[in-house]
């Protein structure tokens, strides 16, 4: 095999008459190609070289000349393969179509916002319509403790509003509520990240897999061409079990050309299912194998990019605003006992009615009819089960807001 390199090597420099199954083989080195070009003379088609044609040299064969390798081209897919071209603009264009991440992050944002939006109107009251009629029939007793058995009924028709609040929850829901929606914010930008990031992964994985195919076919041609070139060489040369060799290599890297071949078309499904395209089709990327593509100045220490990651993060920030929200959750429950809740309540279903048309009379006659008005505004202080139930209310906020913090750090 090494006999045969060299043979190789040295033809480029000057034509070589090799004659096989001649008596003596013919190595004169013809004077004339020396005035021409070495890659004019390898420029010639193997035809000319070796292989067929009338020798004016010698009876067994033409002389042989090296021809100019094949040049380092892309590898084309097979003629069956439905080719999608693309480029990595593209591609990144489309990773924003990725439903299941970024639709996910999204309907997440949208809920917090819709959270945040409830939290902003908890001062005002509910508006409430109704009707009720109430009627009473059998025993019942004064206030004096005589027992009588009137029949009565009424019946309310009217409006009002009616609020239950807890000032706390007035006051720091809201701020809760926003830092939830920054950090939904946030994480939809980490979404997009995500999928910015699987989409270039993948892509360039479809790029080294079309190189890694472009060189062994590369290979591979050149290996046909030293099988073609020691076959022709005579006997005393090269030996056959050289040639054997020769050929052994060539199929090794005809089995590396499949097996690139699959990879290409593994790394181009993958891609294919992130940006939910045709996974039947072969992606070939318009961008040559070798593309290379800089992110940031190289000349740039780790020490400094470490920063830009601390601070411009979205899962950090989408943590950070996650803690703040847990520490305003927390200033709630402590606050709690100490800040009343407001009542406003009137009267009927639920006392939800402020003024109605009242409507009654004796022994079950709707008689008497007017106007009826029932306001009721308080202050409530209150301690849950004795103050136990706001001591656990604490403790549960400030595990939160533990788990928070450490999740920070984790991230």
């Amino acid at each position: 095999m090494r006999t045969a390199w060299a043979l190789l090597l040295a033809l480029p420099l000057a034509g070589v008459s090799v004659c096989k199954g001649a008596a003596e083989p013919d190595t004169r080195i013809r004077v004339s190609d020396r005035e021409s070009p070495a890659w004019e003379q390898m420029a010639r088609p193997p035809a000319e070289a070796i292989g067929s044609g009338d020798g004016d040299e010698c009876a067994g064969g033409p002389v042989a000349a090296l021809t100019r390798p094949p040049e380092f081209a892309p590898a084309a897919p097979s003629a069956a393969d439905q080719i999608l071209p693309i480029n990595l603009a593209t591609a990144l264009y489309l990773s924003n179509a990725r439903p299941l991440v970024i639709a996910a992050a999204q309907a997440s944002e949208a809920r917090a916002a819709a959270q945040l939006e409830q939290a902003r109107v908890l001062w005002l009251p509910n508006l409430s319509l109704g009707i009720a009629y109430y009627d009473h029939a059998g025993a019942a007793q004064t206030s004096g403790g005589s027992v009588i058995f009137p029949r009565t009924s009424a019946f309310d028709a009217g409006a009002g509003a009616a609020l239950s609040l807890g000032v706390t929850d007035a006051i720091f829901r809201p701020l809760a509520a926003r830092r939830e929606l920054s950090a939904k914010q946030f994480e939809v930008q980490a979404a997009r990240n995500d999928a910015l990031l699987a989409v270039a992964a993948a892509f360039f994985d479809v790029q080294y897999a079309r190189g890694r195919l472009a060189a062994t076919v590369d290979a591979a041609t050149k290996g046909e061409d030293l099988v073609r070139r020691v076959s022709g060489l005579a006997e005393s040369l090269v030996p056959e079990i050289e040639i054997d060799r020769a050929r052994a290599s060539l199929l090794d890297l005809q089995q590396q050309v499949a097996g690139a071949r699959g990879a290409w078309r593994v790394s181009s499904a993958r891609l294919a299912r992130v940006l939910r395209l045709n996974p039947a089709a072969v992606i070939a990327p318009i961008e040559p194998p070798h593309l290379q593509v800089t992110l940031f100045d190289p000349a740039i220490a780790v020490d400094q990019l470490v920063p830009i990651g601390l601070t411009t993060r979205p899962e950090l920030a989408s943590q950070r605003a996650l803690v703040d929200a847990t520490l305003e959750r927390l200033r709630q429950e402590r606050l709690r006992p100490l800040i009343p809740s407001v009542v406003l309540q009137g009267r009927g279903p639920e006392d939800a009615l402020n003024g109605s048309l009242f409507g009654g009379g004796q022994n079950g006659r709707l008689d008497t009819w007017g106007g009826r008005s029932d306001v009721e505004l308080g202050m409530v202080w209150t301690l849950q089960n004795l103050g136990m139930g706001n001591r656990a209310a604490v403790r549960q906020r400030a595990a939160e807001q533990q788990q928070s913090l450490i999740a920070l750090f984790e991230t």
